[in-house]
């Protein structure tokens, strides 16, 4: 049973919402993608992460972050190349006891990207984890239209900024429209 929610957050957003989450549980980002090495980088917090409410691609559907309890150990899938070097896999598919992260963001100061929780599998630690980030996503966003959340924050630019639910690409009525009530 796949578990999912989508929210738009600004970068204070962001900090709010994943100082509850890592202080309610013990938990460990890893970056989804394909490593060289098997000294893969792990980050025990993201509210330092370089990147944190920022959308580098305009799309919903990368910059990700494998999310596991900090006692879980990471299994990368290796995959030997063409050119006959090793990468190392970091994804979901080898976790299930995970959820999956796109943090979503501003992009290029005119789009805000929308953020997406996933879980793959009905685990008790994967349900535990997803619940925990559930339950901070919608303390900071008291908002929802249709199955995005989003904060006051988001609420207040939203006329001045596009609301991205897939790409920067897609035409403007797949967009988020935030009307006045």
């Amino acid at each position: 049973m796949a578990s999912e929610i989508y929210f738009f957050m600004t970068k204070e957003d962001l900090l709010h919402m994943l100082t509850r989450v890592e202080e309610s549980i013990g938990v460990k980002y890893i970056e989804n993608a394909a490593y060289y090495s098997k000294d893969i980088p792990i980050y025990d917090s993201l509210t330092d992460y370089e990147y944190l409410g920022i959308c580098r691609t305009g799309d919903h559907q990368s910059e990700s972050f494998l999310v596991l309890e900090k006692s879980e150990e990471l299994h990368p899938e290796e995959r030997l190349q063409f050119d006959g070097r090793t990468r190392y896999l970091v994804d979901q598919s080898n976790h299930p006891d995970s959820v999956g992260l796109w943090l979503g963001g501003m992009y290029r100061d005119k789009f805000i990207v929308c953020g997406h929780m996933g879980a793959i599998s009905a685990s008790d630690k994967s349900k535990r984890i997803f619940n925990a980030f559930r339950k901070c996503i919608k303390a900071q966003c008291k908002y929802k239209k249709g199955r995005y959340y989003f904060s006051d924050n988001v609420k207040e630019i939203s006329g001045g900024v596009r609301l991205i639910t897939i790409s920067v690409k897609s035409p403007p009525e797949y967009d988020l429209k935030i009307e006045e009530e």
